[in-house]
């Protein structure tokens, strides 16, 4: 490794950039057109300046970036690695990248793919020397914080510069993960969207019509044989003629001219079938765009219709059509009246759905319609299913124990007996009012918590929901009972931060400038501890009197909300935006008093009085709550200890084993991981957008496996394997985040889709999802080890052997399972016809 004060081979990227603009002496003589070519570039940027060509040209002079980066622990002369100063050439590696041209349209996509790869290659080196030595504790190494920082700032600010249209399996495939999978197409044309397109087409076609005849009247219609001239001169494309030749024939064309239209318009083929003339019309159709499906669907209801009627007159001896007076029309019922609520009452509106007794092409819209269905139910492929044990559906009121399970194994992509029971879940809901909260108004202020068996929901009360209103509960994992108990007024306000503490059993909530600690104790709930938060100008004057200044590394711009973190069983943290973090040990000596100080706003003054002032906290004059409501107001302790952190308060946290955690910052690509004292140790990269999230627990700890973290992006979930710190599994899905979930030695991942398109169980043996779950709100999930995967709306999913239920119980069951299912259908399709539902 590289002395730190060895400057021989530092390269100042500046004079290194100015030298090979200026070239050698034979450089000089150029001639006059290659100075012409050069006035012409001279917008274009050098290539020999890309980060990727200096910082390669930097490690052929001198130490490998990651040894340069990277020192042992024992030669910092710092208690905080993160302050240690830069070496020279740690420095020039920081000159160099910021200097680098950056921007839109600057790096070629090529060179921007390169770099990705290239720094992502350099962090991941950076990972593996500091885990091989991280149980050495003479010999650890640390990363510069400073230079670690740079280079996921290059990372990130080039993986924003990618092309939009560049394909999620290259963009999420630069850290070199071999095992890439995809959810099962589902893009496919739903029947029942189909259906409804079809419909729309017909809805909105008169008023396209009588734009379209708008434009060809001249004196009057043209004749069919003059809109075919017209059409067949510009069109070769049988498809295309038959798209525009028919575009104004509906409402003023009679059935004969429609029929003459619709057939006769090949000129070398003038005996087609309507099935004949379909296919050829297809043929010209790109079924997979957006509304090719549609269209054909559509063309197939007009061409059987005018067959069928053609066909009656053709067998009744009818020589011209009279349109309504024919009886070869039947009668269509028409839809039903929507019956729409309002703020003032009820009232119907007609259907906007085409009228089926009206007349269209010289037929009824019904009998079109007709057609069009059945040729979309008879060619409309079927959406691809999983393996034969696990329903996509997940038929959760179905009783798989007599099921005959297929021989196979425990080869890779067949499903065993145990899998079976494993992935098979039981759907309900936790009959609690822990989960009724008002979730659909602007004053709504739900928030939800879970972490072990221990969890929080708050849901408002009182005049627009701005008074503290929740539950604690927790489930029993031995008797598999849940209980619940309402908390009101325990703070001025609505919760800021609520953190669930498993490993303590005890629910955080950050309310005014307080924080609470409750839990569940002797069947009700309870206050454990008050402690009080010092607003950020005196936790600052705190840390400047202790001797420490606030680090100019810092992006307050990048900071999360996540200000609360439990450092095990031992303290409690409150990290502000400025990187001080206020500290409480979680003792006997902070345990709250057990007496509970309320005041009412109706009786404020009197009931402030009873106490002693240094013992509560008056915010009355900031509050929202009006004269109904009440608040407790003890102050609590005072922090342990204030110090200064070079951390930006996370956006997500994950806990990890051996006293860890993993925190990801707004608008950035990679996840840093701290220890207790909050010292970074190492990142994690590999993502193609800034736009990274990890649950609460996102390894398999509890499984007997702390290697496995499960991470996610907008776009595709990643299973890191921690001693190496490389994805060894990419999920492309796009998911809000990704859940571990573990039972019977099995370990799965549930990603959950957003807009409330449900979520997707993969399983990590098989390397392929399992069953979709019709989650269809946007609310977030936990995983309880007892095997029960919960839900903040309450619903919930039970696994393992689930006895069979009879009665009204399975017919609540299946009437509830499908309605679930029926109601993330709605959504299978996005706007662009791209699906994201989980349906597979």
């Amino acid at each position: 490794m590289a002395s730190q004060d060895d400057s021989s081979d530092i390269i100042n990227p500046e004079s290194e950039v100015e030298e090979e603009e200026n070239g050698s002496e034979d450089d000089m003589d150029m001639n006059d057109d290659e100075v012409e070519q050069d006035e012409d570039d001279e917008d274009a940027v050098d290539p020999s300046t890309f980060l990727i060509n200096v910082l390669k040209r930097f490690e052929e002079r001198g130490s490998p970036l990651s040894a340069i980066i990277l020192t042992n622990k024992r030669d910092t002369d710092t208690e905080n690695d993160a302050e240690t100063v830069p070496s020279l050439q740690a420095q020039s590696i920081i000159s160099i990248i910021n200097n680098a041209p950056l921007g839109d349209g600057v790096e070629p996509v090529k060179i921007l793919v390169e770099t990705c790869e290239y720094l992502i290659q350099i962090l991941q080196d950076i990972y593996r020397m500091q885990q091989q030595n991280s149980t050495d504790a003479t010999n650890q190494m640390v990363a510069n914080t400073a230079c670690m920082d740079a280079l996921c700032e290059a990372l990130t600010s080039r993986t924003n510069y990618l092309p939009i249209s560049m394909n999620n399996d290259r963009r999420h495939c630069f850290d070199g993960c071999n095992t890439v999978l995809s959810p099962p197409n589902t893009s496919m044309q739903s029947l029942s969207r189909l259906l409804v397109e079809v419909e729309d087409h017909f809805k909105h076609l008169p008023a396209l019509s009588q734009i379209a005849r708008s434009f060809i009247e001249d004196g009057g219609l043209p004749s069919v044989d003059e809109l075919r001239y017209r059409t067949q001169s510009k069109f070769t494309s049988l498809s295309k003629v038959l798209d525009h030749i028919m575009i104004p024939l509906p409402g003023e064309y009679s059935f004969e001219d429609c029929y003459d239209a619709v057939f006769f318009s090949n000129p070398s083929k003038q005996d087609y079938t309507a099935d004949e003339l379909i296919g050829d019309y297809a043929a010209g159709i790109d079924s997979s765009v957006s509304d090719g499906a549609m269209k054909i669907c559509a063309f197939a209801g007009v061409a059987k219709a005018l067959e069928e009627h053609k066909r009656y007159h053709t067998e009744n001896e009818i020589d011209e059509c009279v349109g309504e007076e024919c009886d070869g029309h039947g009668e269509y019922e028409e839809a039903e009246p929507e019956t729409v609520h309002g703020w003032s009452g009820s009232w119907t509106e007609e259907s906007d759905k085409p009228k089926k007794n009206s007349f269209c092409y010289g037929i009824k819209m019904g009998c079109i319609l007709e057609h069009a269905n059945e040729y979309a139910r008879a060619t409309s492929p079927s959406p691809p299913k999983g393996s034969s044990l696990s329903s996509p559906r997940a038929r959760f009121h179905q009783d798989m124990s007599e099921v005959e399970i297929p021989s196979g194994g425990e080869e890779r992509g067949v499903a065993t007996a145990e899998d079976f029971v494993t992935c098979r879940a039981r759907h309900g809901y936790v009959e609690s009012d822990a989960f009724e909260g008002d979730a659909d108004t602007i004053y709504s202020s739900m928030q939800w918590t879970h972490d072990g068996k221990i969890g929080f929901s708050h849901v408002g009360g009182g005049w627009k929901n701005r008074e503290f209103r929740g539950h604690i509960y927790s489930f029993d994992d031995g008797r598999n009972t849940f209980e619940s108990y309402e908390m009101c007024h325990e703070f001025w306000r609505t919760p800021s931060g609520i953190l669930a503490d498993g490993v303590n059993e005890t629910v955080w909530i950050d309310g005014d400038r307080r924080i609470k600690g409750f839990g569940i104790e002797n069947g009700q709930a309870c206050t454990k501890y008050i402690f009080n938060v010092l607003n950020d100008k005196l936790a600052m004057s705190s840390v400047t009197a202790l001797g420490g200044v606030q680090s100019k590394r810092r992006k307050t711009e990048d900071a999360g909300n996540q200000n609360l973190i439990a450092f095990g069983s031992s303290r409690l943290g409150y990290l502000n935006k400025a990187g001080i973090i206020q500290e409480w040990k979680l003792n006997d000596e902070n345990q709250h008093d057990g007496i509970r100080r309320m005041v009412n706003m109706d009786a404020l003054e009197e009931d402030l009085q009873a106490f002693n002032e240094e013992d509560i906290l008056n915010l009355s004059e900031s509050t929202w709550m009006d004269e109904m409501g009440a608040a407790e107001v003890t102050r609590g302790k005072k922090p342990d200890s204030i110090r200064q952190t070079d951390v930006v308060t996370p956006y997500s946290i994950g806990y990890l084993p051996n006293e860890q955690f993993a925190f990801v910052s707004n608008g950035r690509s990679e996840i840093t991981m701290y220890d207790y004292d909050l010292r970074e140790k190492s990142r994690l990269v590999g993502f193609g957008t800034d736009k990274v999230d990890v649950v609460q627990r996102p390894t398999f700890e509890k499984a007997g496996d702390p290697s496995i973290f499960v991470a996610s992006d907008s776009v595709c979930a990643k299973i890191f394997d921690l001693r190496s710190g490389k994805a060894e599994m990419t999920i492309h899905q796009r998911c809000v985040n990704s859940v571990p979930v573990y039972l019977n030695d099995s370990k799965f991942v549930c990603n959950r889709l957003s807009e409330g398109k449900g979520a997707m169980m993969w399983d990590l043996r098989l390397q392929r999802p399992m069953y979709s779950l019709p989650i269809s709100g946007n609310t977030d999930l936990a995983w309880i080890p007892s095997g029960l995967l919960l839900a903040g709306s309450g619903e919930f999913y039970k696994y393992g052997r689930n006895p069979s239920v009879g009665g009204e119980d399975l017919e609540w069951e299946i009437k509830s399972a499908k309605s679930a299912w029926s109601e993330l259908e709605k959504k299978r399709n996005n706007d662009r016809g791209v699906s994201e539902c989980s349906i597979m």
